[in-house]
């Protein structure tokens, strides 16, 4: 795991370790808490494979920090943001998060 991830608390560095290990995928309904994430009973992986063509996967190679990736900046932001709550989906592309989807409660 590169260096700097080790400054994320272990809730985080495991979902970075996860996005990077699903490459292409999503995650489903992944709770936060205390603007971290947490692997609940509900929470699963999607992956996505090409057919017909050599599986890119296979050639991936992690050559500089995640974090130096502006998508992690800005889901661990959106974490903070949503401070309590789920993300219904977070859509991964080259081992990268790249769209969120969030479920919140209408309360009157």
């Amino acid at each position: 795991m590169p260096e700097n991830t080790l400054a994320l608390s272990e809730p985080r560095r495991r979902l970075v370790s996860k996005i990077q290990d699903i490459r292409f995928g999503a995650i489903e309904n992944l709770v936060i808490k205390d603007g971290d994430p947490v692997f609940g009973p509900d929470t699963c992986v999607v992956r996505d494979r090409k057919l017909g063509k050599s599986d890119p996967c296979a050639a991936f190679e992690i050559r500089e920090s995640p974090l130096e990736k502006e998508q992690f900046t800005q889901l661990f932001s959106e974490f903070a943001h949503i401070r309590n709550g789920l993300v219904s989906l977070l859509e991964i592309q080259n081992g990268l998060p790249f769209k969120i989807r969030t479920k919140e409660r209408l309360v009157d």
